[in-house]
């Protein structure tokens, strides 16, 4: 049947980060880390186990997104324009 795996992950690079962070006057950074924290629990709450939880800021996320992309762009599945 295959593998099944379970990724989780905290988009932590969007507005709604930034906005929290303004509200409660604290850093983006501090604010990133809160909130996927909370995202954290929420599923360990829920018993969602995952096999990795991902966040956007982290070197392995951006690394694994260059990897696709470049296979993407290789296999000719996406154009890169300029």
């Amino acid at each position: 049947m295959g593998i099944k795996l379970t990724i989780c992950g905290a988009d932590q690079n969007n507005t709604y980060t930034e906005r929290k962070a303004e509200l409660s006057q604290i850093t983006f950074e501090d604010a990133q880390e809160l909130y996927a924290n909370k995202i954290l629990k929420s599923l360990e709450l829920a018993q969602v186990n995952c096999d990795a939880y991902v966040r956007t800021c982290s070197n392995e996320h951006i690394e694994t997104v260059k990897e696709i992309m470049s296979v993407l762009i290789d296999n000719s599945t996406l154009i890169e324009r300029y």
